[in-house]
């Protein structure tokens, strides 16, 4: 709790252009997401959203744009990010989700008919990515993934009170993924 508040009072933010590894956010909870990776879903989801604010308040919706966001580069984030959505599907699904659905809201295209494209994840490098924002992407789906396959009821029942609905494409491109983890079950949907 005191962790989580230090973030979102913002005392242990980085100071853009500097690198600073002993403030380095992914260094700090490097070993959580083996000990306790729900809690390391709860402190990247406070961490992320922190910086959307920063970068909301900047002017810039996209934290992970390079030129004008607001969001420090980091050698570990791809490192903690899979192995919280590998060590606790669930909870990454919980505490991540929601802010990337709040990061589809604020930069989604909504200029022609749905589904709405977003310039976060439009792109999808085949493989691995190349930034934080492509191994969140690709957590989610392994997450969600897991979830299909090993609980398809809890799945079913995400989909229908919270992703089912979306106009969102990067959101129906996870659900696909999702399906296909286990098709057998989710073959008519």
């Amino acid at each position: 709790d005191f962790f989580l508040r230090l973030i979102q009072e913002g005392i242990l933010d980085q100071t853009q252009g500097i690198i600073n590894y002993s403030r380095d956010f992914w260094m700090q909870i490097y070993a959580l997401p083996r000990q306790r990776p729900d809690w390391a879903c709860e402190a990247i989801s406070s961490y992320l959203n922190r910086y959307l604010d920063l970068s909301l308040a900047a002017g810039q919706p996209n934290l992970f744009d390079r030129n004008s966001g607001a969001l420090p580069q980091s050698q570990s984030d791809e490192q903690v990010l899979i192995e919280s959505a590998r060590n606790a599907p669930r909870a990454f699904i919980e505490y991540l989700l929601p802010f990337m659905l709040r990061v589809m809201e604020l930069t989604a295209r909504r200029e022609n008919n749905l589904p709405w494209f977003d310039p976060v994840w439009y792109h999808r490098p085949y493989g691995k990515g190349y930034d934080i924002h492509h191994a969140l992407l690709s957590e989610m789906e392994v997450a969600l993934s897991n979830l299909a396959a090993k609980h398809p009821e809890d799945f079913a029942i995400l989909v229908e009170q919270q992703l089912g609905s979306s106009n969102f494409e990067t959101i129906q491109f996870l659900l696909i993924r999702a399906y296909a983890a286990n098709g057998e079950r989710f073959a008519d949907e």
